[in-house]
């Protein structure tokens, strides 16, 4: 049948005490005809590498030998024999002393393989992991006792692929791939192996000082407005801000649309007041016509109130407030930060895209409205956004809660708009290039914290997950730094060192190296 193949081993060993090298090779398989026309046949060493002459066998040393015969692609069916066919080969190797001409076998092998075989649950007690309860404890920096070395995610490791990562301070992870060194940071659903730029090699070696990245940047040049925050910028609205002038109004927890007028309604918490605009009349009655009338035909949305301080934002097109913050939270045009990656793979890295897999890159996004902030001491409470709660100044991303507080590192993307893909079948289909930036539970996970540990840097710089944002004002993200876990920074005015990441394919083959700084692993790219 198609795929079907027939293959044995043949060690070669060298017993004597002289190193020894090919000096010639003879394959003669002996096939009919007819089998010519729809067999093949390879005879490689068993990892793929091919057999050349003066490839060097060492005294006490030994080669396994493959050799396979196979089905041709592409061949008619009615060409396929119907009973069993007899197959000969003639293989001869004929090795001679080694001389200077000598030269080392090339082998490769599957650098996901490497990290597998050499990975442990991370939810138990193991060399590195000294813990009670067992495992390793996230909210605690990586040590001898707390993680350090290759660790495979717990609950994933009954899927096909389970998710493998490095922790802490390990120097073993290094791969050299279209000339650039990369860090190992995990191996992905699919099976591909995330990296995340470390630098361009020096002759080979990856023992890089004075490391600062692709560059610096801010993140987006505009940072006054949520609909800024993203990887993508999402839709424009327009705000507005006052005092005094706008203190008696009507407010209403809803409305109805209709041929461009709004009508403020109540709902069953809520109803329609004539208030004096405080911090207290505000909470959980957020849309006004700012007048003393409850019909206008444009509609406004407090989303702040402080004393005399008034923010708002125009509703359209009959929007309620749930559709505004998907909309200023969607895909429009390309952040600064976006763009200065993108310009960046385009000029040094598009010659190696088919090396990489379309895997997600997390933006996320997702809002936690309900959360409370306590921030400089001083307690904040629901987000102006929240439409049934308050008007503070403080809108929180659901990452907060997950990297400060729980501790939890999450290799999901929450919302599909946020998982930037090139391709719209495994994501949202927005990228140029398959190139994105570490998340922070990735940079939780790797350890990044007080403690030496693999990301160590010498520039703060930027991940692509978000802790919350201030509703006048800036927008805050988080950033790994080298003395602490995961920071805070203003996105606007703050420029920092970007470091892209890249996920090789599962098949991805490495023909030398052992990951350490002076060797690391090379990606076969031809």
């Amino acid at each position: 049948n198609p795929g079907d193949f027939y293959e044995f081993t043949v060690d070669v060993v060298n017993e004597g005490t002289i190193n020894a090298m090919i000096q010639e090779i003879t394959v003669l398989p002996v096939l009919t005809t007819e089998q010519q026309e729809y067999l093949d046949y390879i005879v490689t060493y068993v990892d793929g590498a091919a057999l050349e002459p003066r490839q060097r066998l060492n005294a006490g040393t030994s080669e396994k030998i493959i050799v396979r015969f196979f089905y041709k692609d592409g061949i008619d069916e009615s060409l396929y024999p119907i009973e069993d066919q007899q197959l000969t080969i003639e293989f001869e190797l004929v090795y001679v002393q080694a001389s200077d001409e000598a030269i080392d076998v090339e082998h490769i092998f599957s650098l996901y393989n490497v990290l597998a075989s050499a990975s442990v649950m991370d939810n138990i007690n193991s060399t590195n992991v000294n813990n009670f309860p067992a495992g390793i404890d996230f909210s605690q920096e990586p040590s001898d006792t707390n993680g350090k070395g290759i660790y495979t995610r717990s609950g994933t490791e009954n899927d096909t692929y389970p998710v493998h990562y490095f922790r802490g301070d390990i120097s073993n992870n290094n791969v050299l791939f279209a000339g650039i060194c990369w860090k190992m940071v995990r191996t992905t659903d699919t099976g591909g192996i995330k990296l995340i730029y470390n630098g361009v090699s020096d002759g080979g070696s990856c023992n890089i000082s004075n490391t600062t990245g692709i560059g610096n940047s801010v993140w987006n040049t505009e940072m006054e407005r949520l609909n800024h925050t993203g990887y993508m910028i999402g839709e424009s609205y327009t705000y507005g801000n006052g005092d005094s002038n706008y203190r008696i109004a009507y407010i209403a927890p809803d409305f109805t649309y209709e041929n461009g007028q709004y009508t403020l309604v109540g709902n069953d918490d809520y109803t329609v007041e004539r208030v004096t605009l405080t911090r207290d009349s505000t909470a959980y009655r957020h849309y006004t016509c700012l007048n003393t009338t409850t019909t206008c035909d444009t509609l406004w949305y407090i989303t702040y109130m402080n004393g005399p301080q008034i923010n708002f934002l125009v509703i359209k097109n009959g929007q309620k407030i749930e559709d505004v913050l998907n909309n200023m939270l969607s895909n429009v045009s390309d952040s600064t930060i976006k763009t200065f990656i993108d310009s960046w793979y385009a000029e040094n890295m598009n010659s190696y895209t088919n090396y990489l897999e379309d895997t997600v890159w997390c933006n996320d996004r997702e809002l936690d409205l309900f959360a409370t902030l306590e921030i400089y001491n001083v307690n904040y409470g629901f987000s102006g956004f929240n439409p049934v709660g308050g008007v503070d100044v403080y809108t929180i991303f659901s990452s907060y809660d997950r990297i400060k507080n729980q501790h939890n590192p999450s290799l999901s993307c929450a919302r599909l708009i946020d998982s930037f893909t090139v391709s719209p079948s495994n994501g949202n289909g927005e990228l140029t290039y398959p190139v994105g930036l570490p998340t922070a539970s990735e940079l939780l996970l790797a350890g990044s914290g007080s403690q030496p540990n693999y990301l160590e840097f010498d520039k703060s710089f930027w991940t692509s997950s978000y802790m919350y944002y201030r509703i006048h004002g800036n927008e805050f993200t988080v950033f790994c730094s080298n003395f602490d876990k995961c920071n805070f920074t203003n996105s606007y005015s703050n420029t920092l060192a970007v470091r892209p990441a890249i996920s090789l394919k599962h098949n991805t083959v490495c023909s030398d190296g052992d990951g350490t700084a002076t060797n690391p692993y090379v990606v076969v790219t031809e």
